[in-house]
């Protein structure tokens, strides 16, 4: 405990030191190595430690004013993705610079809007030509100017900022050179909505995109919001934050644990985004980003309902339909909602492997799939405000995703050009996911304690079956007949207080949760080893954070007590190596500084790598060597 406050003091006492020099400069395309360079030279409070040629791509255009060095760094560096750390010892105060992104080539252009003035906080997307599948991401800087690290080439980049128009180039050269975005006019609904620029803000610790009464709240769903806010990717239905990976999604405080939810939510009961790049000690030590979703609250009496309907062709025609109904009188709102989805898709996976041993090995490979997957999901539940200071809520999502699967393969192996062997193959999965979620909360004021919490169950059962018939030319003919169940319980619950304090307010808070995993596979021929696992894991964990707002600083200092104990079994029997134990305390200390519209942060925090989660989606075992099968999700 001492290392951890004394830690926490030398961070404030580097702070406390920098206020005795501050710089002003301006930078007008100049690349960031060298302004580190100049910025070496003519101060001697740290040492910057750079590859000159690792960051000199990166060239910025900005103005500081009167800051302290590592306030400026970060300004300068915008979105790059170059990560700045800090550390004092007995050598003095360091500071290190380093892109996180380790390419030899990097696309590089700039944005500008119809009048030319640079367009900051745009989304842009390096895309495979082929396919559009996602390669990379970036957002631009102040200025308008990008840089995304990436060797493949070449690529197709997307760029897209809310009320203006999207913009597809194919690049073969990384030099994009100024891109121009031109202002779009949609009508929806018979209202014609002209485009503007959302507006976008720095609160305590999140960047905040606001959606109320912008574009964003006409554009569709919570996915289709996500999809338009700086920082944020969505690949298909995954949703990732540039440089952090997958992030925590909240809605109203309560962690989202169904990906249908975002599909859910209508974009106009939306009230704003914010992006969390730097979580604190309210947030698990694996969580590398949180996004907070705030909804507006409905208005009005009576009963009213909804409907979303979703219709396309590829390959196959695939539609959505969802109704949502309300009932709504005094404090009480009653809501359910049901929806359907049916998809198919087809895909070709045309391979070769070679093999050099002895002699040269070669298989040919040509498989084709044909998907079918559908859900049906259904939901229910109240909002009920007791009164102005409590309300309480629950809400039941049951959800099933039956799904199949038919193949066909030729495979061809070859001996130093000489035919050894030829297979050909079928085979069908039929496989389910069936999900229930119980969540409730309580949100309340009792003087000036503020009081939220909220639970969680979730039930999950997935099976899937494989039948697979293989004829060979020179080998035996086979037919291979696979099971896998898969059972997981979750229950989880947390809990935070607040209270004002002094120039500012604190919140403690607790969590735990449990989870209890089950996966037995088997296949009857007895080809594939049968096994029989589960896992069983606790976690508790308890929060302090502190946020006070000291003239224009701002400083939230956060500590964390977290515990787990997984345990692992195959076939009854707990195996050491995987399962585990451990306690420990996460620090973490941010401090933010205005100067005029640019808010600067310096942030620390302590985590540990992620944990694999334990409640996956099944992933059917590959039931002959050689042989691939994937079950697909959407239309390729």
């Amino acid at each position: 405990m001492k290392r951890y406050i004394t830690l926490i003091l030398a961070l404030l006492l580097t702070v406390s030191m920098q206020a005795q020099k501050r710089i002003s400069r301006e930078y007008n395309n100049v690349s960031l190595s060298d302004a580190l360079n100049q910025l070496a030279e003519q101060q001697t409070g740290y040492t910057i430690y750079f590859l000159y040629n690792e960051l000199e791509d990166f060239r910025i255009t900005t103005t500081v004013k009167n800051k302290h060095l590592p306030e400026a760094i970060q300004q300068m560096i915008g979105f790059y993705p170059i990560r700045v750390t800090t550390s004092t010892d007995e050598d003095g105060r360091k500071i290190f610079v380093e892109c996180i992104q380790k390419t030899e080539t990097r696309y590089k252009g700039s944005i500008i809007d119809e009048t030319g003035q640079p367009v900051a906080y745009a989304n842009v997307y390096l895309l495979h030509p082929s396919d559009s599948t996602l390669i990379s991401g970036g957002v631009s800087n102040e200025a308008g100017l990008f840089v995304i690290p990436c060797e493949t080439n070449p690529v197709l980049a997307r760029i897209s900022f809310v009320g203006y128009k999207t913009v597809y180039k194919l690049c073969r050269n990384t030099e994009l050179g100024t891109i121009r975005i031109q202002p779009e006019t949609q009508t929806l609904k018979g209202v014609t909505v002209k485009g503007e620029r959302p507006l976008f803000r720095m609160s305590d610790d999140a960047f905040v995109t606001l959606v109320e009464g912008s574009f964003l709240s006409k554009i569709g769903t919570g996915n289709d919001v996500l999809a338009h806010v700086p920082g944020v990717i969505r690949n298909g239905n995954s949703i990732e934050v540039i440089g952090r990976g997958t992030p925590l999604i909240y809605i109203n405080g309560r962690q989202m644990r169904n990906k249908n939810e975002l599909d859910q939510l209508s974009s106009d009961q939306i009230k704003d985004v914010e992006v969390v790049m730097t979580p604190g000690a309210k947030y698990d030590a694996t969580v590398k980003a949180v996004i907070r979703i705030k909804t507006i609250r409905p208005v009005g009496e009576g009963f009213s309902f909804n409907s979303r309907t979703v219709a396309g062709v590829n390959h196959y025609v695939y539609g959505l339909e969802e109704l949502n109904l309300n009932y709504r009188t005094g404090g009480l709102d009653i809501f359910g909602m049901a929806e359907y989805e049916n998809s198919r898709s087809r895909q070709t996976n045309d391979s070769r492997q070679d093999t050099y041993l002895q002699s040269h090995y070669q298989q040919n490979s040509l498989m084709h799939y044909y998907n079918k997957n559908q859900m049906l999901a259904g939901k229910l539940g109240f909002n009920y405000m007791l009164n102005d200071k409590h309300s309480i809520g629950m809400t039941y999502t049951v959800t099933s995703r039956p799904n199949s699967q038919t193949s066909d393969y030729f495979t061809t192996m070859l001996i130093g050009q000489q035919t050894d062997d030829q297979i050909t193959g079928s085979g069908k999965v039929d496989g389910d996911d069936i999900q229930h979620i119980i969540s409730g909360y309580y949100a309340g004021q009792t003087g000036k304690w503020s009081l939220d919490a909220n639970a969680d169950v979730l039930w999950q059962k997935q099976n899937s079956d494989n039948l697979t018939f293989e004829d060979a030319t020179q080998g035996d003919d086979r037919t291979v007949t696979t099971r896998n169940d898969v059972k997981n319980r979750l229950y989880a619950a947390k809990f935070v207080a607040g209270h004002p304090l002094w120039k500012g307010n604190m919140e403690i808070g607790a969590e735990g949760s449990y989870v209890h995993r089950t996966d037995v596979f088997g296949n009857v021929e007895n080809i594939i080893d049968a096994s029989d696992t589960k896992i069983e894991e606790n976690s508790t964990a308890a929060f302090v954070q502190l946020m006070q707002r000291l003239n224009k600083l701002t400083l939230i200092a956060g500590l964390r007590y977290e515990f787990l104990d997984s345990r692992y079994y195959e076939s009854g029997v707990k195996m050491g190596d995987e399962s585990r134990t451990y306690s420990d305390l996460f620090p973490s200390l941010m401090l933010m500084y205005p100067l005029k519209n640019v808010r600067t942060r310096l942030s620390y925090s302590r985590n540990i790598r992620e944990r694999q989660p334990l409640l996956e989606a099944v992933v059917p075992r590959q039931p002959l060597a050689g042989t691939q099968l994937q079950m697909a999700d959407g239309n390729d």
